[in-house]
């Protein structure tokens, strides 16, 4: 053989194998930065997992105390409707004793009348004419007039009151509850997504190291053929 030709042989040959030792590299580190980032988005998607679920206790827990929220708002309206009864029991008590003591200071000026029945006393005397038993009964009617009208009108402002404080209770925790479920399928449908987006980066990130270890092998044999040829 030439001394040139075999000269430029060894070159090549170990311009090759230099070529091929640097591919070796590049695919270790290609492959280590594959890694590097597979497991950084393992990571980070763990991380927003226990985010999301995280976020669904928190969004179950306030669905629970809402419903538990509304139960107290209608036992306060019970107890505060339950005061108001008794508040206006004691009123109506007291109006009726105030009606009974007019009553008897009517009768009193009934009795005392005029000094002498000779004397006339104009419309006092013609209604001191009248039965004793007459009189106490249109007192006592006018009195249960004006007890049943504020009766009535009391306890129908009071139920229009509790039952509009008692609509609205409800109403608003209708509306917090519809804002709770809304919020909690939102975060159901991200938790989807991120876990579909995961298991495609996993997807991804082992095609990639598939690929390169197919590029690994096919290098290897590249350089078992070229040392053969060598030899």
């Amino acid at each position: 053989m030439l001394p040139g030709f075999s000269k430029n042989l060894l070159a090549a040959i170990k311009m090759i194998e230099s070529l091929l030792g640097s591919f070796q590299s590049r695919i270790k580190s290609v492959e280590r930065e594959l890694w590097k980032e597979y497991q950084s988005l393992e990571n980070s998607l763990e991380m927003r997992t226990k985010k999301l679920e995280r976020l669904e206790a928190l969004v179950r827990s306030g669905i629970t105390s809402g419903n538990l929220d509304t139960q107290t708002r209608l036992s306060q309206l019970e107890t505060a409707y339950r005061t108001l009864k008794i508040e206006h029991a004691t009123l109506q008590r007291a109006h009726d004793a105030r009606s009974r003591s007019a009553g008897y200071g009517e009768r009193k000026e009934y009795i005392e009348g005029s000094p002498s029945p000779l004397v006339p006393t104009g419309p006092i005397g013609k209604e001191s004419k009248l039965p004793r038993s007459s009189k106490m009964t249109q007192v006592e009617s006018t009195s249960s007039r004006s007890t049943s009208s504020m009766t009535r009108t009391s306890s129908n402002m009071g139920g229009a009151s509790d039952l509009g404080r008692v609509n609205s209770g409800s109403d608003n925790g209708r509306v917090t509850e519809h804002q709770w479920m809304l919020r909690l399928r939102e975060l159901e449908y991200k938790l989807k997504e991120e876990r579909e987006a995961r298991q495609m980066d996993r997807m991804a990130a082992r095609q990639r190291i598939q690929d390169s270890e197919r590029q690994n092998n096919e290098l290897a044999a590249e350089l078992v053929r070229a040392q053969r040829k060598k030899e």
